[in-house]
C-alpha cells in the first residue's frame, strides 16, 4: 500500500484555491474561545497547549497569509522585502 503525504494528492498550486475558508475560520474562533475559557479557569497548562495548538496549525497560518496579502496594501513589501503575488508562494510561507 503506497504512503501518501499530507499533500501527495493535491497539486501544490491548486492546494491554495482548495483551502476551506468557512472551516478555517470556523477552527481558529472554536480554539479561541477554548482559550478564553482556560484563561478564565486559570488552566496554565491548556493555555499553553492551545497557544501552541494555534500558533502551529496550518488553518492559522493560512488566514493569516490570506489576510496579509488581500488588504489595500498587497502591493507593498514587508519588512522582510518579499512581495507573495502568486498562490504557490503563499502556499511556501504557509508551510
Amino acid at each position: 500500500m503506497k504512503k501518501l503525504n499530507k499533500t501527495n494528492h493535491l497539486k501544490p498550486l491548486n492546494l491554495w484555491t482548495k483551502i476551506n475558508w468557512k472551516h478555517a475560520q470556523d477552527f481558529m474562533s472554536t480554539n479561541q474561545n477554548k482559550l478564553v475559557i482556560a484563561v478564565k479557569r486559570g488552566d496554565k497548562n491548556e493555555i499553553v497547549r492551545l497557544q501552541r495548538h494555534i500558533l502551529r496549525s496550518f488553518h492559522s497560518r493560512a488566514l493569516a497569509v490570506r489576510k496579509v496579502t488581500s488588504n489595500r496594501g498587497k502591493r507593498t513589501s514587508g519588512v522582510d522585502k518579499k512581495l507573495w503575488s502568486n498562490d504557490k508562494e503563499k502556499l511556501c510561507i504557509v508551510r
